[in-house]
Order: C-alpha cells, then structure tokens, then sequence
C-alpha cells in the first residue's frame, strides 16, 4: 500500500473513531476531526486525547469478543504511559500495574497504555510460568511457555529448572536488543492451591498467581495500535482450571489427583471437578478474587440485554465464552434466539484488543535478535520501502 493510501485508511479510521466517540460523549467533535486530519497529513499518524484513551480503553474491553466477564467494565482504570521511553522505566511501570491492579486480592481492571511506536512483549503475560523440556520428552512446569523460556535461554537467562519459576519480562523495541528483567517474587501474589475436604492436594504443590495481565495483545484505536497495553481483570474459574490441568501445559495434575482419590470411578471428571472446588475455595480463602463459570456466564447475559438497551451491539466466540465446565448446563449454551445468533458471530469492533505473532523469534514467525536480528530488520525494511514505491 502506497503511502498516500495508508494515510487515507488512518484518516477514515480516524474519523470512525471520533463519530463513535460523539454517540458515547454526545457531544460534536468536529473541530477534533479537523485537527487529527492535520496531524496525520504533517507527521503520518496522531496522538489521542486522555479523555479518548480512557474511553476507548473501555470500549476496547467492552468489544473484546473472548471475554465473558465485561458486566464491570465501569470499573476499569486506564494509566497513560505513552511518555515512557526508556526500558528500564517500562519495566518500573509493568511491576507497578502488578502492585495497582493486583490490590491485595482486591484486584482492579487496569490497562496501562504504553508508547505506539514499536515495544513489544515477549511474554503472553507480565506473570508466567518457565517450561523446561526434558530429554525423555517430559516438560518441567508450564508446557506452553517452553518456547518462549527456551528463547529467553538464548539470551542469557537460566532459572532453577522447577515447576514454578517465574520468566523475566523481555522487551524489545523494533529490531533492537531486547531486555530483560526478572520479577521479584514479592512482585506477584500467588495462591497455594489446597482443597477444603482433601488435606493430601497440598502435597501436589499446585499454585497459581492472582492477577491475569495480558501484554501480548495490541490496542487499537481508531486507525492507532499500542504494540504494548498490558491489561488485567480478575480470573474466571475456568481459565485456572485449564492452566493446571490441560494435557499440553500440565499433563501431570489430573492424573495425580485421580490417583489419589477414594474413588476410582469416572477419574478424571471427578479430579476436574475437585481441583476446581480447590482453585475455587484456595482464592476465595486467600481474599483473591475470582468468579465461577455459572456467575460470569449470568453476569454475560446480563452484560448483552444491558448494552442492546443502551443501543450498542455486542458480538462474542461462543466457545471461547461459554466454558466447558458444566457446559449444557447453562442456560446461555442452548440460546438460539435471532438475537444471540447474531451475537455469536463474533464480529470484532473497533475500538479493539488485537492478536499480535510472537514478538520472540520462533520457527513460525522468522525472527531473529541479535546483531544478525537487526540486518534482517534493515533488510525486511528496505525490501518493504522498495515495495510500497511500487505500488
């Protein structure tokens, strides 16, 4: 696309956007208009408003079409840290968003809104697990994140090799070097997983931490994507649940729990459902908070009637909503009214939480780091200017 073309698409997205924002604030913005025309046309993109980033942060959750708790969404809090440039000071940042959102337990919705201009994350999350592939196959800790900390590896990091190290936040910006900084333990809270009736669960030594951060994700606002917006709520039941008990992260927990249960039969059903009463009543006794599949799906329901009374639409994954848990048992599965078929279409609006590719280098994205990462960029980058002058 030539460059007179992406300033066209930014301006119409730009404009979108300050029409959604006239319905939401009910106030005429055509003097805004007129000024973000100017500021694409001078310097190719433009700079939003506080008053524009805390709404369309909210809206950006309101739209996020995989999330069933949205009912709260008055409750989010939006930090502007556009202004941060140097790692370090993003790193500082990062570990703050843990200490605000996280609350004691009382955790509250945050996304912190960092630069536009090319940070990213190598974590899916600001807390992760290290995965350690064995030579037998087998995988120590969190078998989801054994290509990232193998990664991380390459770069200097070892952690101990136990079922519970944290990673290091990585960033990088562009094609430069990325940085590493290692989460203090006292930086995340976490919550010993132990069971009200089965005092043996505590010899499993299960855990999980408190606060779900995604920072993988993009924010994208009218045209404007921040690379790097770390975002929290608190967990649905499920989500933990599938942590620790998926065949592809934690293969080992299921079959540890149904061992050692008085009954054999129906095994692992019964040691899904036990460790779910364990994740449950664990947060709930650490004053961490958590919400069950039955109330965030209700919460769901209610979330949808609410938004088609104020006029907006709403659009959702239905598998990614409705959870596997106690599936047919919930109301909200067997919904096949027009108006919830339209719902599960799962159209994404804008203002929007975006997937990203990995930021770290993978056999699947091609990247690399390094000296030799930073040829390949200029590379890609002059490949992608001759490009863009032939179209």
């Amino acid at each position: 696309m030539s460059a007179a073309a992406q300033e066209a698409l930014l301006i119409e997205q730009a404009m979108d956007f300050q029409s959604l924002m006239e319905r939401e604030v009910g106030q005429p913005r055509e003097h805004r208009r007129a000024v973000i025309a100017r500021e694409i046309r001078r310097r190719g993109s433009y700079w939003h408003t506080i008053e524009e980033l805390e709404k369309d942060g909210w809206l950006a959750w309101l739209h996020s079409i995989n999330c069933p708790g949205r009912l709260p969404n008055d409750l989010l809090q939006v930090r502007d840290r556009r202004h941060v440039s140097d790692p370090r000071a993003v790193a500082a940042a990062c570990v703050d968003h843990l200490r605000v959102s996280t609350n004691d337990g009382r955790i509250r919705p945050l996304v912190t809104v960092l630069s536009p201009e090319g940070w990213r994350f190598w974590n899916k999350q600001l807390c992760g697990y290290a995965g350690y592939r064995q030579p037998d196959g087998s995988v120590v800790g969190d078998a989801a994140n054994c290509a990232l900390t193998e990664a991380i590896q390459k770069l200097g990091w070892h952690g101990r090799g136990g079922a519970w190290d944290l990673l290091p936040i990585v960033l990088q910006r562009g094609g430069g070097r990325p940085h590493i900084f290692q989460l203090a333990r006292t930086d995340v809270l976490e919550v010993p997983i132990t069971h009200p009736e089965y005092a043996w669960f505590e010899d499993l030594d299960l855990r999980w931490y408190a606060l779900p951060t995604i920072c993988n994700m993009a924010l994208e606002i009218g045209g404007v994507r921040y690379t790097a917006a770390p975002f929290s709520g608190w967990y649905a039941l499920a989500e933990i649940v599938e942590n620790l008990a998926h065949a592809d992260r934690r293969p080992a927990t299921l079959p540890a729990i149904a061992g050692r249960m008085p009954n054999k039969r129906l095994g692992r059903d019964r040691a899904l459902h036990e460790l779910a009463v364990a994740v449950l009543d664990s947060f709930r006794r650490a004053r961490v908070a958590i919400v069950d599949h039955e109330t965030v799906l209700g919460q769901f329901e209610k979330f949808v009637r609410r938004q088609w009374d104020q006029g907006r639409e709403v659009y959702a994954c239905r598998h990614k909503v409705v959870p596997p848990m106690a599936t047919t048992g919930i109301s909200m599965y067997h919904h096949s009214l027009p108006e919830w078929e339209r719902v599960w279409t799962a159209r994404q609006l804008s203002p929007a939480l975006l997937h990203q590719d990995e930021a770290y280098p993978t056999s699947r994205n091609g990247q690399h780091h390094g000296r030799m990462g930073a040829v390949l960029h200029a590379a890609a980058s002059l490949k992608g200017a001759f490009m863009a002058r032939r179209t």
